[in-house]
């Protein structure tokens, strides 16, 4: 083994390195055990928008791939968006064409998304530094349906739920 300058490696140096590698793993254990206790849906995309990671919420939400052939298939996100289509698992006509035009502009803004089963997840995009993407989703369902609920109470009146807006 030899350094950037073409110089061989002593066996302290490569030591070390296996060291650091062998610690740099465990710190990735750690946190994949972390985050796949975590109850939002995460999904972790390279600068090519490659699946790196997923937690099983995720798959509880989408009904497609699992968390772990997420992680060793290096599946694109369009193969993922495509399988939860096919799951029936979201309720829109152009999902595929909508979410990967968001994905790909990074656009910061929450995106909700209404699932076939009424659940709604508001998912948060994130830029990574390497180019990577990280969207986060979350259920708001009971956030969305409290809202609509007091929509409709400031529109009707309460005793006759006649629509009471000029």
């Amino acid at each position: 083994m030899s350094d950037s300058s073409g110089n061989p490696k002593t066996i302290a140096e490569v030591a070390s390195v296996d060291g650091e590698l062998a610690e740099a793993k465990k710190q990735l254990g750690t946190l994949y055990a972390a985050l796949d206790h975590v109850h939002s849906g995460l999904l972790i995309l390279d600068g090519k928008l490659q699946a790196v990671y997923s937690n099983p919420a995720l798959h509880m939400m989408f009904k497609s791939f699992s968390a772990a052939e997420i992680r060793s298939g290096k599946l694109s996100y369009e193969e993922l968006l495509r399988a939860a289509l096919a799951a029936s698992a979201v309720d829109l006509s152009d999902y595929v064409a909508k979410r990967l035009a968001w994905v790909r502009s990074g656009d910061p803004t929450p995106m909700d998304l209404k699932m076939s089963n009424g659940t709604v997840l508001r998912c948060h995009l994130a830029v990574m530094p390497d180019g990577g993407r990280m969207l986060i989703y979350s259920d708001v369902t009971d956030i969305v349906r409290h809202g609509q609920e007091l929509e409709r109470l400031a529109n009707t009146d309460g005793i006759t739920g006649i629509y009471n807006r000029g």
